[in-house]
């Protein structure tokens, strides 16, 4: 569970908010499925954007590597960890569900793409 709250999910903020315009389209998609009210929806998308392309940049600098290709590597690692068909084995434990929880959570933001050739290469 380390690995899903310290490494990647640092890595997914980073990637997800590592220009102003994804954090825009990562923002614009928040407020349209959570039914924000129209004002509410503008401020909260543009004035979001600025804070949270800051938090992409901070989480960025907690690697070595650019944004993408840390997400990418510690995909990598993380489908080391999968022994058999789940990380606990036969049946899925707690990491399983926090990653993949984490993961799903991409869908349809900047990233995404990454978890899907990810996906099938496992």
């Amino acid at each position: 569970m380390d690995f899903s709250n310290n490494v990647l999910g640092k890595s997914i903020v980073a990637v997800i908010y590592s220009t102003y315009w994804t954090s825009v389209g990562a923002l614009d998609y928040v407020t349209r499925v959570d039914n924000f009210s129209r004002a509410s929806r503008l401020i909260n998308k543009w004035v979001g954007a600025i804070i949270m392309r800051m938090v992409g940049k901070s989480r960025a600098k907690m690697f070595d590597l650019p944004p993408r290709e840390n997400l990418q590597y510690q995909l990598d690692e993380m489908s080391k960890g999968i022994n058999g068909k789940f990380f606990g084995g036969l049946e899925p434990n707690g990491a399983d569900f926090a990653n993949y929880g984490i993961l799903r959570s991409m869908q349809g933001l900047n990233g995404f793409d990454l978890v899907e050739r990810a996906s099938s290469d496992i």
